[in-house]
């Protein structure tokens, strides 16, 4: 079963095949609004998490980052 306490804080998600990117945070999903807020904060493409959407759908959402 899928462990919600293994993934470490300030990682990057993604849903396969959705274009949105979150940054979880507290516990807390926060949706990066645009590749331009992504970029700017340093955030990596390739260190992007990808994770399905029953496990997405656990984290409560934060405040959007823009």
């Amino acid at each position: 079963s899928f462990e919600l306490s293994g993934i470490p804080d300030n990682i990057l998600i993604r849903v396969e095949g959705r274009p949105e990117v979150y940054k979880l945070e507290n516990g807390a999903k926060r949706w990066i609004k645009t590749a331009e807020a992504f970029n700017r904060l340093g955030y990596k493409w390739s260190e992007i998490a990808p994770v399905n959407s029953i496990e997405i759908e656990n984290y409560p959402i934060g405040a959007t980052i823009e």
